[in-house]
């Protein structure tokens, strides 16, 4: 299960990291894919570092950036999925509203 939530993790972040740097082809060069993916396996590496033991604090302090990074990601998208669901919930009955309100104003 972990390995499918890694996998999950990996192919999200290097779409966008890969849609970053081809935005940016002049900066990175004529190869973003392989930079792209070069940064995120380093995320995950850092990750898997950062959370497989806990009793030991010493993280690779290279790694640390690129940890920092997919962790950052990752709470974002969570953060993106829990507005989307209070905003179809409070938006529904707010679109229904508005709906009806411009119906009545028409005629």
């Amino acid at each position: 299960m972990l390995t499918l939530i890694y996998v999950v993790i990996f192919v999200i972040l290097f779409l966008i990291t890969s849609n970053v740097l081809a935005e940016n082809t002049s900066v990175f060069g004529n190869y973003p894919k392989i930079l792209a993916f070069c940064v995120t396996a380093l995320c995950m590496i850092g990750m898997s570092e950062a959370f497989s033991g806990m009793e030991k604090i010493e993280v690779n302090v290279v790694l640390i950036p690129y940890a920092a990074l997919v962790i950052g990601v990752v709470l974002m998208i969570l953060l993106k999925a829990i507005l989307w669901v209070f905003k179809k919930k409070e938006g529904s009955s707010f679109v229904a509203k508005e709906k009806s309100s411009s119906k009545q104003s028409r005629r």
